[in-house]
Parts: C-alpha cells; sequence; structure tokens
C-alpha cells in the first residue's frame, strides 16, 4: 500500500509528508479535510507521539472520550502536561480501548496497535496517546509511538510512502 507524499506550502523539504484523509475510532469514521484541517502530516522518527491541528485532535479525542463512555473514570495529569484524554486504571488488570486505524490519500488504511492509541503511564493510570499540535493551523506529525507494527518505506524517487502492516515485531 502507498500513499503520495506531498509538498505542503512553507515547508522548506526537511520532512516527508503525507496527507491524512480520515482516523476511524471504533466504527465511527472521522472525516478530515486535509486540504483545510491539516497541512500535511510529517512522518516522524523523532517524535513520539502524534500531533494534530485543534480541528482534527478535538474531533478524534471527543470521538475517543464518547466510545470510552464511564469505563474508566477521568483523571487529571500534571507530570504529563501533554496529554488531556486520561483515565484512573487503579484495579484493572486490563483496559479496553476503541480501535483506532488511519487511511491516508491512495485509500491506504492501517490499524493502530493498542500502545500507539493508550499510553500506559503506570498502573494506574492510561492516557489517549495523541495531542495537539502547538501550532491550531500548522501541519501535524505522525509520530513514532503510532509507528509501531508498522512497515515504512520512503520511495523518494518515486514520491510515494509504501506502509506495510505488521511489518515490525
Amino acid at each position: 500500500m502507498s500513499t503520495p507524499f506531498v509538498n505542503p506550502s512553507g515547508q522548506d523539504g526537511s520532512f516527508y509528508f503525507i496527507d491524512i484523509v480520515a482516523i476511524t475510532v471504533g466504527k465511527t469514521r472521522v472525516e478530515i479535510d486535509y486540504k483545510s484541517d491539516i497541512r500535511g502530516t510529517a512522518i516522524s522518527t523523532w517524535a513520539h507521539i502524534t500531533r494534530l491541528p485543534l480541528v482534527t485532535y478535538t474531533k478524534l479525542r471527543d470521538e475517543f472520550k464518547l466510545q470510552m463512555g464511564t469505563n474508566y473514570p477521568a483523571a487529571a495529569v500534571k507530570e504529563f502536561s501533554i496529554f488531556d484524554t486520561c483515565y484512573d486504571t487503579t484495579d484493572q488488570s486490563s483496559i479496553t480501548a476503541p480501535s483506532m486505524s488511519f487511511t491516508f490519500r491512495n485509500k491506504v488504511t492501517v490499524d493502530l496497535h493498542v500502545s500507539g492509541i493508550l499510553y500506559v503511564v503506570n498502573s494506574t493510570l492510561s492516557c489517549l496517546a495523541f495531542a495537539q499540535t502547538s501550532n491550531p493551523g500548522g501541519f501535524a506529525i505522525f509520530g513514532s509511538r503510532q509507528q509501531r507494527t508498522l512497515e515504512m518505506v520512503f520511495d523518494v524517487d518515486n514520491g510515494m510512502l509504501g506502509i506495510g502492516q505488521h511489518g515490525c515485531a
């Protein structure tokens, strides 16, 4: 499966960018207008957590909260201030979260591993493993945590990113 690289305006070519078309949480597809909501998505090995502009992040977070329901009490986190959606998982032997997948251009859809959906801070706290970008109208970053179990092949000559599901263990 391959999706084309894009060159968002205002970028100097230091990163490889692709477009996110939708994010599916459970069975709900959250549509993204990649021409206005996100000005390109940088593929990153240095940013651990995926960061999304405000409009896109809010859609994802709100749908995630809706599907998590009241299974776990909400928890405030000061020491991990990048996260704003956390849950108290005290006395839980396992945590159930909705599935999540990203759809890129060319109908390339990849399922995220649970570790790319929930960040387990410790035995009593788990957080949605996404954050809002500091620049609301800027580009997104597809972080290394969400790339776990994906094989990413940069075909620079042909301007494509190949993505293989379950490529890395």
